[in-house]
């Protein structure tokens, strides 16, 4: 599929106004059969103004392709109000390469009218992240690498990961962080890469749980294989993890404030959702109808809890 690169300005900050356009950008390239690598985005700018930090990057991004890529907006008046200014602009994308841009046409989803669940069921296929229909279950655990004689496997599978969870969180916020594991992009290996709220994407290679705090607590728990429902789990409030680094050396590591995200990601290298560990009786709820409760469901893995 043709690759594309999304854009928007904006003058005033508005988160939610923010996420609306950036999911019609990503049901545009899903209709379209693009795959979308990226949205760039001004905030703050006015629309007479061409020298924008985030317009400047999707120059630079698509000068830097091998290939042409096609750049998606969701209407003119994100380049300029103006015709000459948007001529300037078109002109800069022509000389950069860019194979053609694309306008959102002011009907159906696409406009930015798009459901929550469209928003968010229909981001994370579009970037390739297997959903719960095609995922695999059956609690075989993932070939480890062997490192360090697999070092550039490893790095390979742990820049693909960072690449989607970047992906993902350029176009929804997440207010708890959150983590992706190799299977869920159909690389059956076991490595790990979770990125705590406002923090760096930290990958681990071949992690396993060897101990637990006793203390636990429940809390709403979503995955981006199925992330229209979040379900209520009990998981211990700290792990210690081993895990491999690149050159084969084993470190031990204890997460606290992430233990959640961490052991979620590892249960997905044995083919196991959180859906199995929810409490008894429990189903998994609809995220509008938590929305309707009260409970925040901004977006990350963790949206809510008791102790």
């Amino acid at each position: 599929m043709p690759a594309a690169y999304g854009y928007l300005r904006l003058t005033n900050e508005d988160e939610s106004q923010l996420a609306t356009l950036k999911a019609g950008i990503v049901a545009f390239c899903v209709a379209e059969d693009l795959t979308l690598e990226l949205i760039f985005v001004d905030v703050g700018v006015d629309p007479g103004q061409l020298v924008r930090p985030g317009w400047t990057a999707l120059l630079d991004a698509l000068g830097r392709r091998c290939a042409a890529a096609v750049v998606v907006v969701p209407g003119p008046d994100h380049l300029a109000d103006a015709a000459t200014a948007r001529a300037v602009m078109c002109a800069q994308l022509r000389d950069v390469g860019a194979a053609a841009m694309r306008v959102i046409p002011p009907a159906g989803p696409a406009t930015g009218q798009a459901t929550e669940k469209s928003r968010l069921s229909t981001t994370t296929r579009s970037f390739g992240i297997v959903q719960l229909d095609t995922l695999r279950l059956d609690n075989d655990p993932c070939v480890r690498l062997t490192l360090p004689t697999e070092s550039v496997e490893a790095l390979r599978i742990g820049a693909g990961l960072i690449t989607r969870i970047e992906q993902v969180a350029a176009v929804h916020h997440f207010g708890s962080g959150l983590g992706l594991s190799a299977p869920q992009l159909e690389i059956q290996r076991a490595a790990v890469v979770v990125r705590p709220a406002g923090g760096t994407s930290t990958v681990l290679f071949n992690p396993r749980v060897v101990a637990e705090s006793e203390e636990r607590s429940e809390a709403y728990e979503g995955c981006l294989s199925f992330f229209d429902v979040r379900g209520l789990v009990p998981r211990p409030k700290a792990i210690e993890v081993e895990h491999q680094e690149l050159d084969g050396g084993w470190h031990r590591r204890r997460f606290s404030a992430h233990a959640r995200l961490v052991a979620h990601g590892i249960d997905h290298l044995r083919g196991r959702l959180y859906t199995t560990r929810m409490l008894p009786g429990t189903e998994p709820v609809p995220v509008e109808r938590l929305a309707d409760a009260g409970v925040h469901v901004a977006g990350g893995l963790l949206i809510g809890g008791r102790r």
